[in-house]
């Protein structure tokens, strides 16, 4: 079976920051490593004969170029895609390893001051999708009316931690000698009706997953999804970065999309 992908993407600085820290990857468009959001709302559909890919990156250390981590994740990101020729669980491997070294020498650069950046990433060709992750963006799947989230959260909640907000234990940006970076990564198969979110947290700490859940349940296209969740982060506050990711996996024939 053919399957095509319809994706949408925005990116908003918020209410409260004074820069963005987040990037993405999405039809082979980045960010630049200063701006303040995407201007507009991006799109696109690709029948999956070819690979796609889509990402989010959460810069952090503020004023303190965060959003150059993030930029470096995604523009190594772009550079893996273009260039090599791995199978996608090696590729998505590479970039994360890669993109923290990369890290790793700009906040040598910086004086010291520690940069990172999260990454949440869907690599989809044919009918198998991959997925990789380290730090707290998210991917979701919405399959058969039941919302799940795919990626796994790299933070001190998972050992018992309680807290407000949970301290990352894994991102992009840490030195070798500290600790070795083990980015999630799984493989699933896809099927028509398919809805996958990518987000930084500026979604998820702003609305809740069974709001998230019902958004994608009720819009009826992926870029009212987008619009959507973001005005409801926006309205809750917008406190931080804000990007949204939405793709969904339609099938194909010769008649066009089904």
């Amino acid at each position: 079976m053919t399957y095509t992908v319809e994706g949408a993407c925005a990116c908003h600085i918020g209410k409260v920051r004074l820069n963005n820290e987040d990037n993405f990857y999405f039809d082979s468009k980045i960010l630049p490593p200063v701006n303040s959001g995407a201007a507009e709302m991006l799109s696109m559909r690709q029948l999956l004969m070819h690979p796609v890919c889509f990402a989010v990156f959460d810069g952090m250390g503020g004023e303190k170029h965060g959003e150059q981590a993030a930029y470096i994740a995604a523009k190594t990101l772009a550079e893996q895609l273009r260039d090599c020729a791995a199978a996608p669980s090696e590729l998505l491997t590479a970039s994360c390893e890669i993109a923290n070294d990369r890290i790793c020498v700009r906040s040598a650069e910086c004086g010291g001051d520690r940069i990172g950046s999260t990454a949440a990433i869907l690599y989809v060709h044919g009918d198998h999708l991959w997925l990789c992750n380290i730090g707290d963006s998210r991917i979701y799947r919405l399959r058969d009316d039941i919302f799940t989230q795919r990626s796994q959260d790299h933070t001190d909640a998972l050992f018992g931690a309680r807290k407000q907000s949970p301290m990352l234990t894994q991102h992009l940006g840490i030195f070798p000698h500290e600790m070795l970076i083990e980015p999630y990564l799984a493989e699933e198969d896809i099927s028509a009706g398919d809805r996958y979110l990518i987000c930084s947290d500026g979604l998820t700490d702003m609305v809740a997953d069974d709001e998230i859940a019902l958004c994608l349940r009720e819009c009826d296209c992926v870029k009212n999804c987008v619009d959507s969740l973001m005005k409801r982060a926006l309205e809750r506050g917008g406190r931080d970065n804000i990007t949204v990711v939405v793709c969904e996996v339609k099938r194909w024939d010769k008649g066009g999309t089904q």
